[in-house]
């Protein structure tokens, strides 16, 4: 027998004995316990100190016919050498409740667990004087505030007495894989707004991330965090093969990490403690600990059984010093010791995968919210400067935070209860309706002041509006979300298109023609330039008595940065001719640049061709968007985990084109139920032609649409599904995939991650990423080559080999039984590209694809406003502006921007007059505090700053 089995047997007949339960007893055996383990730490001593355990076991084995207090006392004293160099460490026990925001109840509940669990910690403090807490997410310290005043005024009272700790740098413990780097920026940003406001801390005085519970954490944390102020960063999930690393970024920017292999609802056992402690130490080489205690998950905090445990531990003398302390008295400690501790430079992934598509509605509504409250900053910023419209800070600020809550790493993971998803989706509405408002009416009011009287075609009339005024107000059912309504231009329904993304556009923009007698072969569109080209009819909408509206899209070409074209939507007498995508056949659409054949079989590409290389991008006998059925075998947990897959069904066969009379997909799905009746019908060009096919699995059905525009070099894929899956205990999961085979080797795979990228192998793992994802390789001639797959709500991807897999749908069963009955519109788009992987190319054409221009029905009218204009634009390709908004303290613009490419860049952003017109620049800090250092400065209406390689930077205008 070694010598641990002889320990352990020992300790285990005492802890079986008559005397298990004495005092004496229990704590003699742990210290003994634990100066076993302590051994390993130091190797050198090994001999000589497993020599006094063996005597103190021995010692202990007397116990029964000994006073168990002059037991522990000899005990004590024989291993007292072993004593003296424990107690050269310290344990900083810290107490904490893990609360789910929203898991397996309702909001409500969320409400009585803080409660409860702070009023308990309260009466704790008062028998424990030296009990400290820590608590995170601020999104509870706000409802005590406004649901429980009484307890807020605890939390103020303690945290005065510096016992209470605020780890609440996040408005909730989000999901960082799934969210966008301005979303984790915001997080910060009135996370410690509110602290300031509400409880009087300053910025940097909250330099704790606290992320128990969240499920992953992308490689550029680090850079975002310290852009914020926090340097330090606590996790559980998942498990890392370390303890301790001074986490760092591409960009250099380190963290310190602490991932608790302990957990966040520790207990008192000692030996648990001293196992975790020793391994930390044996890692690390450091004498501070951290050891979190309490009931987690659903509240509770510290229990009095496991203070009064540690209250006991603290006078123990075989053991590290054990002392309450903050989690900032622990890193405060330890970076004494910051240059011996490991650098990890990678992303901290994962656990769950199955949670980057479990629930794909709130997937959905969480990339609509972060597309549509940007945009709706921006626009807000020159609907100020043009428009005489006050900046909406108060209503902006209450979207993001409804937003913000609903990333609560249970929530936007899909892995809560079926009644918190759907508060999930009232309080994304709240947050749409605040931003959407904000954006119809401030474009509505800066189109007013658009001067549109160049499109005037009958000068003679003296009607101001024609008979269809106010047709299809409030109707927004098309991509870029705003109102239809038809301001009854006598002869002509001028428009002006909106881009607020920081470069050109070109592309369709889609309207509603309300109640016009027109013939749609000959509707025209005039741009500003007076340049007429025909408009495409795609299908017709019809609301009450009113003759309806005609559903056409239209190219807008070169639409400035920030800004916007004015066009006319009118009729003429003969048709005109144009042909910039056809219909080749029933299984083939052409443009300039593509040839795309579509299998009728499965609805998949058959065949993709460059025309200017005459590359094929399918493989021979593959096809590329092929759905796939996957079944997962029963188990716990589905909407975490991917189970083991039990069978296989690639839709290669079955489908049928999608017939004109089939109600199930040519009606607008919804409108039909509202009052808009919409029907789509099929598109064969001359701007956009598509072929759509049906597959029937039972009572789900799913359609395919391949889709092509005039001028484009990418490839749309919309999938429409009614689905009736649904997953059992007994069944098992079914899961849907869409699979993109490439004739491509030696392939690498990169995503797009929070504020950058990242490469991983092409293994065929499931992993996550945002608005893109790209495989990318060599043909068989050598030369390189690849495509990036955009989508619009879509987080989990895998790449095996030269495939890459989009996961749709999954249709779990726990803890929401029923999450994904019903109907499901996504959309990807495959853009071949020659060369590598560009990561700024790939923003760029991400950001376009997530976020339609927006075309807004005017009237004819003289206006202040040129017909078209631009309010600024991003000069430095490889530079990505992630916001343009009102500082939240100052008046000043303040515009946050990423550098993508590892280049050192001075990043050139061009302003209108009316910003930089005696207007200066200085860099801030996410928090909009400003900097000690600044190169951001304005030449000739330019904004010019030093950005490095990968870095974030933040810079705010003011007049002077």
């Amino acid at each position: 027998m070694d010598f641990i089995e002889r320990i352990d047997s020992i300790l285990n007949e005492t802890a079986s004995g008559a005397l298990a339960s004495d005092p004496n007893i229990i704590r003699v055996c742990a210290e003994i316990d634990f100066a076993k383990r302590f051994i390993d730490v130091y190797p050198d001593l090994k001999d000589e100190w497993q020599k006094l355990v063996v005597d103190s076991a021995a010692k202990l084995q007397e116990a029964a016919n000994q006073n168990t207090d002059e037991i522990v006392s000899s005990i004590e004293q024989m291993l007292s050498p072993i004593g003296e160099y424990a107690k050269k460490y310290t344990i900083y026990c810290c107490g904490h409740a893990h609360i789910d925001m929203n898991w397996t109840w309702p909001w409500i509940e969320t409400i009585a667990i803080s409660r409860d669990t702070f009023a308990t910690t309260d009466k704790l403090m008062n028998e424990f004087p030296d009990l400290t807490f820590a608590q995170s997410q601020i999104s509870i310290y706000a409802a005590m505030k406004k649901y429980a005043p009484e307890i807020f005024d605890i939390i103020k009272k303690r945290i005065a007495e510096g016992r209470w700790e605020s780890t609440a740098a996040m408005w909730v413990e989000s999901d960082k894989n799934m969210a966008s780097g301005e979303s984790i920026c915001r997080h910060m940003l009135y996370s410690k707004l509110w602290m300031k406001e509400n409880l009087g801390f300053e910025f940097n005085d909250l330099k704790v991330s606290w992320e128990g519970d969240t499920f992953g954490h992308p490689w550029t944390m680090p850079a975002i965090l310290k852009s914020g102020g926090v340097s330090r960063y606590y996790h559980c999930r998942p498990t890392m093969p370390h303890w301790l690393s001074r986490w760092q970024s591409p960009d250099g920017s380190e963290v310190m990490e602490f991932c608790d292999k302990g957990w966040y609802n520790g207990d008192s056992n000692p030996s648990s403690i001293a196992a975790n402690f020793i391994d930390y130490t044996k890692e690390t080489g450091l004498f501070d600990f951290l050891w979190i205690v309490g009931v987690g998950d659903h509240g509770g905090g510290p229990t009095r059984e496991d203070l009064k445990k540690l209250r006991d531990m603290k006078n123990w003398s075989i053991y590290p010093v054990i002392r309450f302390g903050t989690v900032s008295d622990y890193f405060s400690a330890i970076e004494k010791c910051y240059d011996q501790i490991r650098v990890f430079n990678n992303e901290l992934n994962s656990v769950f995968e199955g949670c980057y598509t479990s629930q794909s509605k709130v997937k959905l509504i969480n990339r609509t919210a972060e597309n549509i409250l940007p945009d709706a900053e921006i626009i807000s910023v020159f609907a100020e400067l043009f428009a005489d419209i006050p900046y909406p800070r108060t209503d902006l600020r209450e979207a993001w935070q409804n937003m913000l809550f609903n990333q609560f790493h249970d929530i936007l993971s899909g892995s809560s209860g079926h009644e918190a998803m759907e508060e999930a989706v009232v309080r994304f509405r709240e947050a749409e309706a605040l931003s959407g408002t904000i954006k119809i009416r401030s474009l509505k009011e800066i189109a007013a002041r658009i001067n549109t009287s160049g499109f005037r075609m009958n000068a003679s009339s003296d009607e101001p509006y024609g008979d269809t005024i106010g047709h299809g107000s409030g109707e927004i059912r098309i991509p870029s979300r705003t109102s239809t309504m038809s301001m009854g231009s006598i002869d002509c329904e001028p428009v002006v298109v909106f881009n607020t993304l920081p470069f050109s556009r070109s592309g369709l923009a889609a309207i509603k023609v309300w109640d016009r007698s027109w013939d749609a072969s000959k509707i025209a569109v005039v741009d500003d330039e007076g340049n007429m080209f025909p408009a495409q009819l795609v299908g017709f909408s019809r609301y009450a008595h009113y003759q309806g509206a005609l559903n056409i899209v239209f190219p807008v070409s070169n639409v400035p940065a920030m800004g916007y074209r004015s066009y006319s939507i009118q009729p003429v007498e003969e048709p005109i001719q144009f042909n910039g995508v056809s219909l080749v056949s029933e299984n083939i659409i052409e443009n300039e640049y593509l040839r795309v054949e579509v299998d009728p079989e499965s609805g998949a590409i058959k065949h993709l061709i460059d025309k200017n290389t005459s590359f094929d991008y399918v493989p021979e006998g593959k096809l590329m968007g092929l759905l796939e059925m996957y079944q997962e075998a029963p188990h716990i947990m589905t909407a975490w985990d991917i189970g083991e897959i039990t069978d296989y069904k690639a839709f290669t066969s079955g489908g049928h084109p999608v017939s004109s009379d089939d109600l199930r997909y040519i009606n607008e799905i919804g409108d039909s139920l509202g009052m808009v009746y919409s029907r789509k019908g099929a598109e064969a060009g001359p701007y956009r032609a598509s072929i759509r096919t049906m597959h029937e699995k039972g009572d789900t059905w799913i359609v395919v649409e391949a889709a092509l525009d005039a001028g484009s070099k990418s490839v749309e894929i919309n999938v429409a599904t009614d689905w009736r899956e649904t997953g059992t205990p007994k069944t098992g999961v079914p899961m849907l995939k869409m699979a993109f085979a490439s004739n491509i080797s030696d392939t690498k795979a990169t995503y797009e991650i929070p504020f950058g990228s990242i490469t991983r192998p092409t293994n065929g793992a499931e992993v996550s990423a945002l608005r893109w994802a790209d495989i990318s390789g060599t043909r068989q001639d050598g030369s390189v080559c690849g495509f990036t797959l955009l989508n619009d709500c879509k987080y989990g991807f895998s790449a095996d080999d030269n495939t890459m897999r989009a996961t749709l749908l999954r249709s779990t069963y726990d803890p929401d039984p029923v999450p994904e009955i019903g109907m499901h519109h996504m959309r990807f788009s495959i853009v071949p590209h020659e060369g590598a992987c560009s990561v700024s190319e790939s923003m760029r054409i991400a950001s376009d694809f997530n976020l339609p221009m927006s075309p807004v029905i005017t009237s004819i009218h003289d206006g202040i406003l040129p017909a078209s204009g631009s309010g600024g634009e991003m000069l430095s390709a490889n530079v990505i502006a992630a916001a343009v908004k009102k500082a939240e303290t100052t008046d000043g613009i303040l515009i946050r921007m990423y550098e993508v490419e590892g280049e050192e860049t001075v990043a050139q952003f061009r302003l209108p007059n009316e910003l930089t017109e005696g207007a200066y620049a200085y860099e801030v800090d996410t928090m909009e505090q400003r900097l000690p250092f600044s190169s951001a400065v304005i030449k000739s209406g330019e904004l010019n700053v030093n950005i490095p390689p990968y870095g974030i930077v933040s810079v705010i205008i003011e007049k002077k």
